[in-house]
């Protein structure tokens, strides 16, 4: 497969992982960073073909995150001297949409990571119908999307998802 098809076929997963840069400056500076890393990933990939969208998904966010932080890094010197922003200021002149709104004043790392440990037991413990369904998820496939591709009903697929919310809520329950 070259790359030029591969980068169609994840492209969904590059619109995916950016969309939530949507209102940033540098937005198309982090989507170009996204298909480097769809690059990187194409070139170092060395595992069977159904884990290349994991091995991907995780290249694009780690590239992501390293850009913005060197971005940082480079142009902003030091937060404390520069003039103070209100949280209600719009992020630019062109939109309405405040600081606050972009900011995710909920990150806690520690239970990031409790719950990707979390994630990772209850995948490893789903059919293969139902990881072919949340891996089209991860493409950007709605549920009619996913029941076309897979010749399921929608209500096949709906069924299946509900079975892996299942798992999630009593693994929740768990930790």
């Amino acid at each position: 497969m070259t790359f030029e098809e591969v980068h169609e076929q994840f492209k969904p997963l590059l619109h995916n992982r950016t969309a939530k840069y949507r209102a940033h400056t540098l937005f198309d500076d982090i989507f170009q960073t996204a298909r480097i890393a769809l690059w990187d990933s194409y070139k170092r990939y060395k595992f069977p073909k159904s884990e290349f969208m994991t091995f991907a998904y995780q290249t694009i966010d780690y590239e992501i995150l390293n850009f913005l932080r060197a971005y940082n890094r480079t142009y902003i010197k030091d937060p404390q001297v520069e003039s103070l922003v209100s949280l209600d200021a719009t992020v630019s002149s062109e939109n309405d949409i405040l600081i606050k709104d972009v900011i995710k004043s909920d990150f806690n790392l520690e239970l990031d990571i409790e719950q990707k440990d979390n994630v990772q037991f209850i995948l490893s413990n789903v059919t293969d119908n139902q990881r072919k369904i949340l891996s089209l998820i991860a493409y950007g496939y709605n549920q009619s999307e996913i029941a076309r591709k897979t010749g399921r009903s929608r209500q096949a697929v709906n069924n299946q998802l509900l079975r892996v919310r299942s798992k999630f809520r009593k693994e929740a329950q768990h930790a």
